[in-house]
């Protein structure tokens, strides 16, 4: 754990309460964002802090929309973000502080304080600051951050997902780096976010140049004129749209569904056909049925796995008894053969596999 060296890059994934991942790269006073809107599609934001150029890349269709110009046509609206903002600033020192709640957690390898952010006499967020030095580095490390919001502030205004959220965004404050943020608006809206990766490895220099094949588009473009991106999230999932069920999906699970029922209704009948007279497999697909739908029921519930268990060996015994209808001695001995024929069938398909 050092401290970071001089210019050195960054690399920062922010994640939300939903799941839904912020990355930014930055490097000197070049940024190069994704998903900072909610509404990405394949696109990636660069931003010069020094000269002020703001460029929404579209790297799926080799194009870029130049925000810089739209801005200096339009510099009343970003003039007024950008005073909405100093007076902001200018308020918080006196309507807002930290009281400290003595309290360490380690989120995400971070060891962090907590503490309540405190605005107008109610707490309005609770902050888990990692102090500074070590790996997290130096407040000043982090001044791109704050600018970097501001200008896309600017630049998306009101009309775009996730705008609000930009304004105000501040992550380095006097006692740490705020690896962890929860708010509450003033209407009651609660937000999360924290930090999930901050790493220092070096960044190749074309990540923040724009390709010269690229062709400037007069306008954004719409989600139809370019691919659409799934962005991988934090925890696993995919963010935008939610996985369909296709037909094809619905066939494979049908038939896993119907192989799994006949093995275990055929396994049933085995065992039937040694213990009951007259045994039929309509039976044996009866009982299966009603395993199958009760015990899928009883996994989603999640119950602890003595009581599951339990619970699994009840709905066996009551399946065999409703679809056999034999007497409870009966019941039981066909319960127990059939768990010795299962047992002896995975034990001679354990054998024929290969070895690993």
């Amino acid at each position: 754990m050092v401290a970071r060296p001089a210019g050195a890059a960054m690399t920062l994934v922010l994640r939300d309460e939903r799941g839904f991942t912020q990355t930014f790269h930055q490097e000197g006073s070049r940024v190069r964002a994704t998903n900072v809107t909610n509404e990405d599609d394949g696109e990636a934001w660069l931003v010069d802090l020094n000269d002020g150029r703001v460029l929404l890349v579209y790297d799926d269709a080799k194009a870029y929309y130049d925000f810089s110009k739209a801005l200096a046509q339009a510099r009343g609206p970003a003039e007024k973000v950008r005073k909405a903002d100093m007076r902001r600033k200018r308020r918080e020192p006196g309507a807002s502080r930290f009281l400290a709640r003595h309290e360490t957690r380690r989120i995400n390898g971070f060891e962090c304080d907590l503490y309540d952010r405190v605005t107008g006499g109610r707490v309005t967020g609770e902050h888990c600051l990692a102090p500074w030095g070590g790996a997290v580095g130096l407040k000043e490390d982090f001044a791109w951050f704050e600018p970097f919001m501001q200008r896309l502030a600017a630049a998306v205004g009101g009309d775009r997902s996730g705008a609000a959220a930009l304004r105000g965004a501040t992550m380095a404050w006097d006692q740490g780096l705020a690896v962890s943020v929860s708010m509450v608006d003033d209407d009651g809206t609660r937000g999360a976010v924290e930090v999930v990766t901050l790493n220092r490895d070096p960044l190749p220099p074309a990540m923040f140049q724009l390709p010269a094949d690229y062709k400037e588009s007069s306008r954004l473009l719409t989600a139809s004129e370019h691919p659409h991106i799934d962005t991988p999230r934090a925890d696993g999932g995919q963010s935008g749209e939610k996985p369909r069920i296709t037909g094809l999906l619905i066939a494979v699970l049908s038939i896993a569904v119907i192989i799994g029922l006949s093995v275990h209704a055929f396994i049933l009948h085995l065992a039937a056909s040694v213990v009951i007279d007259q045994a039929r497999f309509r039976q044996a697909l009866l009982a299966s049925a009603i395993m199958c739908v009760v015990l899928v029921a009883v996994e989603l519930m999640r119950l602890p796995s003595i009581v599951s268990t339990a619970f699994g060996a009840f709905t066996t015994f009551a399946a065999l008894k409703i679809a056999y209808g034999a007497s409870v001695p009966r019941t039981l001995a066909l319960f127990f053969v059939s768990i010795l024929i299962a047992v002896i069938a995975a034990y001679v398909v354990h054998g024929l596999l290969p070895a690993p």
